[in-house]
Order: C-alpha cells, then sequence, then structure tokens
C-alpha cells in the first residue's frame, strides 16, 4: 500500500489517492491486480475505486472498473436507490 498524494475523481472532487498492489504467479500465470481509491481525508470517506486486473501483463477486462461513489456520508439509514440524472 502507497499514498500517491492529492488526486480528483470523476467528479472533480479533491481527496487523497491510495494504491493498493497485489501480485502472484510469475510468466505468463502472472497476475496483478492495482485498486486506486480517492480518499476525502476531511470526511474520512471513499470518493472513487479504480480496479485493474492483469494475467500475463495484459488487462483482465472481467476483473477492471471504476467507481464514482456520487453521494457518500454516515447514516443510520436504510439505503435509497438514488435517481439518474
Amino acid at each position: 500500500m502507497r499514498a500517491e498524494g492529492s488526486a480528483k475523481d470523476d467528479l472533480g472532487r479533491s481527496g487523497t489517492a491510495v494504491v493498493i498492489v497485489r501480485l502472484s504467479g510469475t510468466g505468463k500465470k502472472a497476475y496483478s491486480f492495482t485498486m486506486r481509491l480517492i480518499v476525502d481525508t476531511g470526511r474520512m470517506v471513499s470518493l472513487s475505486q479504480d480496479d485493474r486486473g492483469k494475467l500475463g501483463g495484459k488487462v483482465a477486462a472481467g476483473l477492471s472498473y471504476r467507481k464514482t461513489m456520487i453521494e457518500v456520508g454516515w447514516t443510520n439509514s436504510h439505503p435509497a436507490v438514488p435517481a439518474l440524472p
């Protein structure tokens, strides 16, 4: 795990990027998984998550995705489905 410093998510919000890398295997069976989180350290909430899985040095489409949290915060209420813009 390493901190990458200041970063912005896809919505332009500022936070701190943290990267976690997991490696496994060698050669054509080498597998790597990189998770990059952008965290609002003032409110201590996650703003976005970018996951990239690679197998044999090539991006594995089924293991790679990006999530941007539109609304984040602490609550005691049950979640509700957000309306799309």
